[in-house]
């Protein structure tokens, strides 16, 4: 990371071999034009060969001049050799495929939008699109250019607002899929980064060494804010820079007393420390933790029997919050997870819950209640954690009208697909109505509702004794597991009526109860299933060492 002038082909090469990543298959690049983009497609173009590289370009169609922006973009690309795609945001649709997604909702006004708020809903449309369209060819790895200086300034802005290791480690250099989108196709193409641990003026030297053109700052439209106007801000607020003094000069100035080399380094110290977390936290997960994705809760057992003094990791605090840290954000909304980055958000209190021979009541954090055990026959007292009941502004906030043939992501956990039954013949009607007419809508299942299901099971027709029995057992059970204040947080399917009614529940996913089979097959999974599997997959930035890069062909090592 010392070494000045272009980054060497034999470095860029060695980056790709410590991520394992094949070099004789088909690869996407995002390119915006500056210079970062425009070296990760020349170094790749010089590493795999043209014919295996496919640039993308995402016209967001937020600043006046995009279009322009991507089109002269395409001349250049193409100019290099590269084949080149512009993909058009369309605001007025859910580009994820998912109704009711907070994360990449139709916008059908973008002028409205905050300039802090663009930025957010252009990565996030920005990575679906790029998503689909390696999916959609065939690509299974998508490189984005960011830097070192991209590094810094995510690790400066993360530290200003108290983040623990988890944001201090940084971004990853390969993740097991793309970031920001829930759309399927995000699932089966990786992301790289494998200009992570270059600093960006070398960059700027790799794109004229190769004669490109490039076009930085904030006259490029089809960028929000320039990088080095960020980073700068944080450099001065985290240092307290001198030329903040009236008698200061300007070699005083934060940017220039600051070691990014150092930084870094301090960066790849954390990501080893996550890891190491990681190593103590998962066998504890194995151990102790039931999750159970249907009901999107969690049994944590602290202490074996009651009275005794509990496991030893209940007794170190560092490992003990990261255990609880995982848990939470297993039940949390995805929204929720990031607070969980910051140990100054986790109430330390709850650990004195935990350390309690006889813990007196609940304890919550945002959304998520932990919830006292209760006793049963093994004498272990065992925690009950999951989302906190939705109050009725949140339970309508969350509801989503559906029709046969749509998906939603509710309440930012639950997918839920809505098909036509497979058993139904083609003029089946419901009351009078053929299925592809009806509309439905996926609410919070509330304790009126099951009682109602239940009497609805005692009142011919049914479906027989077995299927009685089966939907009262489910429902009961069901109360009997989750405690109160955890109810009411689980999907149900019901009708929505011309009159506005939606009393009427013709499914509850979670219980596997399907109340009307022959007018709807539903299909759902819970949406943070993978999210600890999903992390042990993603590679950490460190920094390369010295004997890992090898020769550049000029008699030198690089570094």
């Amino acid at each position: 990371m010392g070494r000045k002038g272009p980054v060497g082909l034999a470095e860029f090469k060695a980056v790709l071999r410590k991520l394992k990543t094949p070099t004789d298959q088909r690869f996407g690049v995002g390119v915006t034009g500056d210079a970062k983009s425009m070296a990760a497609l020349l170094l790749l173009r010089e590493a795999v060969g043209p014919e295996r590289v496919t640039a993308f370009t995402v016209d967001h169609r937020l600043k006046p001049g995009s279009r322009e922006e991507a089109q002269r973009l395409h001349k250049t690309v193409t100019a290099l050799g590269v084949r080149h795609e512009i993909l058009t945001a369309d605001w007025t649709e859910y580009e994820t495929g998912l109704l009711g997604d907070r994360k990449d909702p139709p916008i059908h006004n973008p002028d409205q939008l905050k300039d802090s708020k663009k930025g957010d809903a252009a990565r996030a449309r920005r990575h679906t699109l790029l998503a689909k369209a390696c999916r959609h060819r065939g690509i299974p790895a998508l490189i984005f250019g960011h830097s070192l200086d991209d590094q810094i300034r995510i690790g400066l802005k993360r530290m200003s607002a108290g983040s623990g290791i988890e944001g201090l480690s940084g971004m990853k250099m390969l993740c097991s899929e793309v970031p920001n989108t829930f759309v399927p196709a995000a699932k089966k193409v990786q992301l790289l980064r494998p200009l992570l641990c270059f600093d960006e003026n070398r960059l700027v030297e790799t794109c004229t060494h190769f004669g490109a053109p490039i076009h930085n700052g904030p006259t490029n439209d089809l960028l929000f804010i320039s990088e080095d106007v960020w980073l700068s801000l944080y450099l001065r607020k985290l240092v307290h820079a001198d030329g903040d003094r009236p008698d200061a000069s300007p070699a005083d100035s934060a940017p220039n007393t600051f070691d990014k080399d150092a930084f870094a380094h301090f960066m790849a110290l954390m990501n080893q420390h996550r890891e190491a977390y990681q190593k103590k936290v998962r066998p504890i997960l194995d151990e102790y933790t039931l999750f159970d994705p249907p009901s999107g809760t969690c049994f944590l057992q602290v202490r074996p029997k009651a009275g005794s003094f509990g496991p030893p990791w209940i007794k170190q605090p560092h490992i003990a919050l990261r255990v609880l840290s995982r848990v939470i954000q297993w039940c949390a909304r995805a929204g929720d997870n990031r607070t969980w980055t910051q140990p100054t958000s986790i109430p330390l209190d709850i650990l004195s819950h935990f350390n309690r021979s006889r813990p007196d009541r609940d304890t919550s954090v945002g959304h998520v209640q932990l919830c006292r055990p209760r006793a049963n026959a093994t004498g272990a007292y065992i925690w009950l954690v999951g989302r906190a009941r939705m109050q009725s502004q949140e339970q309508r906030n969350t509801a989503i009208v559906l029709k046969l043939g749509d998906t939603a992501l509710w309440d930012a956990r639950f997918l839920i697909a809505l098909q036509p039954s497979p058993h139904a013949p083609a003029d089946t009607t419901f009351y009078g109505v053929p299925p592809r007419d009806l509309r439905f809508v996926v609410r919070a299942l509330t304790t009126a509702d099951m009682k109602s299901v239940i009497n609805r099971m005692r009142i011919p027709p049914h479906r027989g004794a077995d299927h009685s029995e089966h939907v009262q057992r489910s429902i009961m059970h069901y109360q009997k597991k989750v405690p109160e204040s955890l109810q009411e947080t689980i999907p149900c399917i019901a009708l929505e009526q011309d009159d506005g009614d939606r009393s009427y529940v013709v499914a509850i996913p979670s219980l596997s109860i399907n109340l009307e089979p022959e007018v709807v097959d539903v299909r759902f999974s819970f949406a943070n299933h993978g999210l600890l599997e999903r992390e042990e997959r993603d590679v950490g930035f460190s920094m390369l060492e010295e004997q890992e890069i090898g020769d550049d062909g000029g008699g030198r090592k690089n570094r």
